[in-house]
Formats: C-alpha cells, sequence, structure tokens
C-alpha cells in the first residue's frame, strides 16, 4: 500500500486577499504621514523664510541699530504710530561730560501699509530735510512707538501679507 506523503502546502485566494488589503492599509497609512509630513515642512519653510519673517527681521534690526546709538539726553519725540530718534553720526560719538548734542536723525513711520525710516541731519535739534528714506517692510497693519520713562524705545510691529501674520515687539536701549 502506498501513502501518497507529499502534501502541498499553498495559501488560498482569501488569504491573499487579506494579505494584500492590510499591505495595502499599510501603504495609505504610511503614505498620509509622509504627505503631512512634508505639508508641515513646507508651512514651517514659509514661515521662517517668508517675505513677512524677513521684513520683520530687516525692521527689528535697522530699529535696534538706530535707537542704540540715539541720545538719551535729548527728548526723542514719539507718538504712537511715529517715530524720531536723535542720534550721533559715527565719527561724532562724545561723551556725556558737556552737554553732547546729536546730528542726525531718524523719523520712523507708516505709510499706505509700509514701515519707513527717514534719515537726515539736525541743525540746533530740528530735523532738516531727510538724506534718506527706506521703506523696512510692507503689509503694516500697525506700528506702535513707545517710549517709557527709562531709557528704552520700543516698536510693536504686525504685519500681514493675507496668508501670513507676525506681530514683532523690540525694545531697544539707548547707550548714548
Amino acid at each position: 500500500m502506498k501513502t501518497n506523503m507529499t502534501t502541498r502546502t499553498a495559501f488560498t485566494l482569501v488569504e491573499l486577499m487579506v494579505t494584500i488589503l492590510i499591505a495595502s492599509i499599510v501603504i495609505i497609512a504610511i503614505g498620509g504621514v509622509l504627505a503631512g509630513a512634508h505639508r508641515d515642512y513646507r508651512q514651517t519653510y514659509d514661515r521662517v523664510y517668508g517675505d513677512v519673517t524677513t521684513q520683520a527681521y530687516i525692521s527689528r534690526i535697522t530699529f535696534d541699530s538706530i535707537c542704540r546709538k540715539s541720545s538719551r539726553y535729548h527728548k526723542t519725540i514719539t507718538g504712537t504710530n511715529e517715530l524720531y530718534a536723535y542720534y550721533y553720526s559715527v565719527g561724532n560719538i562724545t561723551k556725556p561730560t558737556a552737554d553732547p548734542i546729536p546730528d542726525r536723525y531718524a523719523h520712523f513711520y507708516t505709510a499706505e501699509g509700509s514701515l519707513m525710516v527717514d534719515q537726515g541731519p539736525l541743525v540746533s535739534l530740528t530735523p532738516q530735510a531727510a538724506d534718506s528714506s527706506i521703506e523696512l517692510a510692507e503689509n503694516v497693519t500697525s506700528a506702535v512707538f513707545l517710549q517709557p520713562e527709562s531709557n528704552s524705545i520700543q516698536m510693536i510691529l504686525t504685519l500681514y501679507d493675507g496668508k501670513q501674520g507676525l506681530t514683532v515687539t523690540c525694545s531697544s536701549v539707548r547707550h548714548n
């Protein structure tokens, strides 16, 4: 008597379909995670390197560099939406032994949705015609300048370009 001991081991059609279904679900899940990660990366990249962020950075750096060299001995005229800062030109930084008089001014203001800064000479603490005018930022929603009782000057700048909004607060201490 001969017995057939060879048995075939194979997958049934149902087992193959269940395996394909599970593999499809895993692949779709991995694709969804990768698509979400890519979307989040692009959003973060746009926030970091977008126009609003770049303009806010340039405005903050310019404001800080001018206000740091502005005079604390002569009153800086401030309003809520404009600022005059009196400062010394690079070669004219004097010690506060006598009565140091600044020889330059910077006028920060908003015009038609842009943050502008005009710079020019001072004669007897009176601003003369500006010799330079720079647009620091576009899409400015608001710019508020404050001068607390201390030697600091503050700027609160809000930018919005339709997609991204950003509010920057900068406080600079006058050193001269």
